[in-house]
């Protein structure tokens, strides 16, 4: 009796998780549609912020990303930045080159590749709308501890790890 209870406390022990446990599949799902619901609410606010501006989610990602660049960028990377398709950015970069905020240059390594640039005319619209989106963050985190922010943003960190 003292070996198979001794077994079975092995292999109760063999199945205990080392280091923090893990999350319930319920607490899992509630996670994940609190980080879906808040990124919804996210772009929903900044899109109907962005609207003073004449300006969609897109067009102001793409802009956001050629602004943290600081230079010229690939389509590719962009898009990769911006989250957003190829195809999608390209109706993007075809709009917002239309609207004189951006511009197409051929990469000097590889005349194939167009490298964007942001024109002189797109900066003071980017502060503007850069101040426009802390007031959003601003809302969003008024209220939150700094503390329990700093262990959000690691915790988000840790996701966008895991998934990339």
């Amino acid at each position: 009796m003292t070996l198979n209870m001794s077994m079975s406390m092995s292999s109760a022990m063999a199945l205990q998780p080392i280091g923090p446990f893990p999350l319930s599949a319920a607490e899992r799902h509630e996670f994940a549609r609190e980080l879906a619901m808040v990124s919804r609410l996210w772009r929903s606010r900044m899109s109907e912020r962005l609207k003073a501006f004449e300006m969609t989610m897109p067009c102001w990602a793409a802009l956001y990303w050629l602004w943290q660049a600081e230079g010229g960028v690939s389509q590719t990377v962009l898009a990769e930045r911006a989250a957003v398709e190829p195809g999608t950015l390209v109706r993007t970069i075809d709009l917002l080159e239309r609207q004189g905020l951006v511009e197409r240059v051929a990469s000097p390594h590889d005349r194939r590749v167009n490298l964007l640039h942001l024109t002189q005319a797109a900066h003071p619209i980017i502060a503007k709308i850069d101040k426009v989106a802390d007031e959003v963050r601003a809302e969003a985190m008024g209220e939150i501890d700094p503390e329990e922010a700093r262990a959000a943003m690691k915790l988000l960190r840790g996701v966008r790890a895991a998934l990339a």
